[in-house]
């Protein structure tokens, strides 16, 4: 049995006690003052009660605040990290590109047929050439 069930029992007890004395009798007053004593000690330990049960909601909340965060920041690194990869092979796969147009060009002398194509094998050879 709880401290809290105690103390209930105890003034549920003296209401039905003080209820059987002579209103303003000194024992009347002194258990009226009894009964205050306890309903402040139940409505302290309510208050305890509450603000750990607060405390522990609390925690779990930002337990799964910090959960979530960290599961965004790994998506986050790892959306980061495929974008560096693919503009990394999409780099080299353009400076292939235009590394075998180059060599068509030297081979055949045929230029790209696309204007992008042509710009950025002039540029190269230009740049080759310097």
């Amino acid at each position: 049995m709880s401290i809290k069930m105690q103390l209930t029992e105890e003034f549920n007890d003296e209401i039905s006690e003080v209820s059987k004395m002579e209103i303003g009798s000194k024992e009347h007053s002194a258990a009226v003052d009894s009964l205050t004593k306890l309903a402040d000690r139940i409505i302290e330990i309510d208050k305890i009660d509450n603000e750990q049960e607060f405390k522990e909601i609390t925690q779990r909340i930002e337990g799964y605040h910090k959960d979530e965060q960290l599961k965004v920041s790994k998506i986050d690194t790892v959306l980061k990290h495929a974008g560096n990869f693919g503009k990394a092979v999409l780099m080299v796969g353009a400076g292939l590109w235009v590394y075998s147009s180059s060599m068509k060009y030297e081979e055949k002398g045929i230029i790209p047929t696309t204007d992008g194509g042509r710009s950025s094998i002039k540029q190269f050879l230009n740049f080759i050439k310097l």
